[in-house]
């Protein structure tokens, strides 16, 4: 008979063994050895690496996310993750357990695959250092990233370009900080389900043909990652505010918005907030408009992205602001749900209202 001592280390025993197994996948996938690459459960998949180092505001480490993709035919796909785009970086072949990463800009990368499964790799980088891949970070949720160019006229009636940002899609995100160049660096606005950069009015240049935007980004207690975007020189051509003849007619009890479009591929977007132009409350946000568009009905049954019309106040004052969209080439505006975080650059009009 077994006593209660020896139940007790059986016991233990076997917590230990389930402990075990969920560290090392128990070095086995419903029978399979985890030591031996079965490329079919690598493949078509996004594969995350972490790559933070402690530094949250500097520019020159390869300290970024990482994600990239495995495709059918030996195809090696990279994705900007903060606006989730994916785009064709070069080959892939492997050997046994080894996996040769081959970059188009004569980079290449050895990956000697220590164990892996469906979901989880942990490699041997250059025979330099253990990495750990997983499928599925968890605590990154739908989180976006996007920096672009902001167009407007200050209060003095001076015509500006700006950077702007937006990051959303994670509502565990604790901090944001936009960052420029080497400790150059600013902390980003909350709004709720969403973070802006903060308009210290000050004018931003693109230098040269693109510019490297990095995010530090705290998620939940301590999850830390940075993320990074491209800038480029190409912007909406200069409007004037007048030159814009954006109008807001309140008539038969629905606000009636109308504006001379952009040539080419402009998209828009209208907005109403109160008369302070608190960006946190607003009562109307449409659905990108498609470009060409030049009016909009707005009321209680209109679809858009929130209506809170119904809570609008007869005789009170109101501001309507019109966006101007300009996306990053290539970009599927209608079919991509993540054109929203690929955006090149915006320029805003606005006009008071009363509603009647």
């Amino acid at each position: 008979m077994v006593g209660y001592k020896e139940m007790k280390t059986i016991r233990n025993s076997w917590i230990w063994i389930g402990i075990l197994c969920l560290v090392y996948a128990c070095q086995k996938n419903e029978g399979r050895d985890d030591r031996v690459v079965d490329m079919a459960l690598l493949t078509e998949k996004t594969w995350y690496y972490n790559a933070w180092a402690g530094d949250a505001y500097g520019m020159d480490r390869e300290d970024l996310l990482e994600a990239l993709r495995l495709e059918r035919g030996g195809i090696l796909k990279t994705v900007d993750f903060g606006g989730r785009q994916e785009s064709v970086a070069g080959t892939w072949e492997n050997t046994g357990n080894v996996i040769l990463l081959k970059y188009n800009a004569g980079k290449q990368v050895e990956w000697n695959v220590q164990r892996s499964g469906a979901d989880y790799m942990t490699v041997m980088v250059n025979q330099q250092g253990v990495r750990e891949y997983r499928t599925d970070l968890g605590y990154l949720d739908n989180l976006t990233a996007d920096a672009y160019l902001v167009n407007e006229y200050t209060e003095e009636n001076h015509y500006r370009t700006r950077l702007g940002a937006d990051v959303r899609g994670n509502v565990n995100l604790r901090e944001a900080f936009l960052i420029t160049g080497e400790n150059e660096y600013a902390s980003m606005e909350n709004h709720g389900f969403y973070w802006t950069e903060r308009n210290t009015g000050q004018a931003f240049d693109v230098d040269g043909t693109f510019q490297e935007i990095r995010f530090y980004l705290r998620i939940g207690k301590n999850e830390q990652v940075k993320l990074r975007d491209l800038v480029t020189g190409e912007n909406l051509p200069e409007r004037l505010p007048e030159e814009m003849e954006l109008s807001a007619d309140s008539k038969n009890s629905a606000l009636h918005v109308s504006w001379l479009p952009y040539e080419g591929a402009v998209y828009y977007r209208v907005e109403v907030f109160p008369e302070n132009m608190d960006l946190t409350k607003p009562y109307f946000v449409s659905r990108v408009q498609p470009r060409g568009t030049r009016l909009l009905k707005i009321q209680h049954s209109t679809a858009g992205e929130l209506n809170k019309w119904t809570e609008l106040v007869r005789g009170e004052k109101y501001v309507v602001r019109l966006t101007a969209l300009l996306f990053e080439r290539g970009v599927d505006v209608v079919n991509d749900e993540y054109s929203y975080a690929n955006l090149q650059a915006v320029s805003y009009f606005t006009k008071a209202f009363v509603w009647e």
